[in-house]
């Protein structure tokens, strides 16, 4: 038993899976471009991290959560993905946050995927004052998302009125609640 548990730990890394009491996915180099040779495989030429949601031997995972065990609070961060995973109930996602003071500190969706959609979206979650309506367009790529028929606080009736989701404050009384400001 002590060898099975031993074998669901993952390697030692510079960040930690957060999830129930289930064990962690296993996170183990990975290359999907192996190419047969007279003698097996070749050597990889690129080292991946596959993170899989598959079933453990204490049940099924409903989701993985990668989290960095390091904080910054400034830096260059790089995300390069072969494979975003699509399909309804997925959201596959890399954010910058700080949970302890979110949204005072803010959040950066860098990328965000929801169920089959097409398009990774990016996103900015602040406190009040933080907006986009004054970026100037051919500015940015993409298109701001919409925010319609957001019911109304008082009387709950739906607002059809057509608005872009450029205000980046999550309580925004135009927008869905953490809509932020989406492209």
């Amino acid at each position: 038993k002590d060898e099975q548990r031993r074998r669901l730990q993952p390697p030692q890394t510079p960040h930690s899976v957060v999830s129930s009491d289930i064990p962690p996915p296993r996170l183990e180099p990975f290359n999907p471009d192996l190419v047969a040779n007279a003698t097996g495989r070749e050597p990889p030429t690129e080292t991946f991290v596959r993170i899989s949601s598959s079933p453990t031997p204490l049940g099924p995972r409903n989701s993985v959560r990668l989290e960095g065990k390091r904080r910054f609070n400034r830096g260059l961060f790089i995300i390069d993905l072969r494979h975003m995973p699509a399909g309804c109930g997925t959201w596959p996602a890399f954010w910058l946050t700080d949970e302890a003071n979110w949204p005072v500190n803010g959040e950066i969706d860098i990328v965000e995927g929801v169920n089959y959609q097409d398009t990774a979206k990016t996103a900015l979650h602040t406190t009040q004052t933080c907006d986009m309506d004054d970026v100037p367009e051919g500015t940015k790529t993409g298109s701001w998302d919409t925010a319609v028929g957001i019911p109304n606080r008082k009387t709950g009736i739906p607002d059809m009125t057509f608005r872009w989701a450029n205000n980046c404050f999550v309580y925004d009384p135009h927008q869905w609640i953490n809509q932020g400001c989406v492209a």
